[in-house]
């Protein structure tokens, strides 16, 4: 045993202990248990892989919650950034939380044409490959992801009914 090795795993350990408490000391609305359930997820699946539409029209109808997508994003004109775009039914009225494991451009429109305001947004919670997250207060309906512009390739994705505020929760 070395101990001035162990010494400081200890130290990089506790460093890590303090660098994600310290992030819960602000006044945003910020519930702990919606990354938990998002990583479980990312860790378990189920899993899906989408290649996105680059206009709405061409978006595939094919995400549903609670699966961590792997998001391939097509070209614009000749790039080298990309824009994709996905198609998402809602069947109930909530917040709906998109958590993306890059810091890409994300827009959620509604079937109107209208663009929608983030309820609320910031940096994963670190205990998996999520490092970012929105969230949006949907309604019944069809709703366009837009993704991008970026230059990555893809992107995974998950999108999370919020049912965190005890009227919804489904048995």
């Amino acid at each position: 045993m070395n101990p001035t090795r162990n010494t400081r795993l200890i130290w990089i350990a506790a460093a890590a202990l303090s660098v994600t408490a310290s992030g819960c000391g602000d006044d945003h609305h910020h519930d702990h248990a919606i990354d938990d359930h998002a990583c479980g997820h990312v860790a378990n699946g189920p899993f899906g892989s989408v290649t996105a539409g680059a206009d709405a029209d061409a978006a595939p109808d094919a995400i549903n919650e609670a699966t961590w997508y792997t998001v391939s994003l097509p070209l614009i004109d000749d790039g080298p950034e990309r824009l994709g775009y996905l198609a998402l039914t809602i069947n109930v009225d909530d917040d709906y939380g998109f958590f993306l494991d890059a810091d890409v451009p994300l827009e959620v429109v509604d079937a109107a044409g209208t663009t929608l305001p983030v309820s609320s947004s910031g940096d994963g919670s670190g205990i998996c490959a999520i490092t970012r997250y929105a969230v949006y207060e949907l309604s019944v309906g069809t709703h366009d992801v837009i993704i991008g512009p970026t230059e990555l390739e893809e992107i995974n994705l998950i999108v999370e009914e919020l049912e965190d505020d005890g009227h919804h929760h489904h048995h």
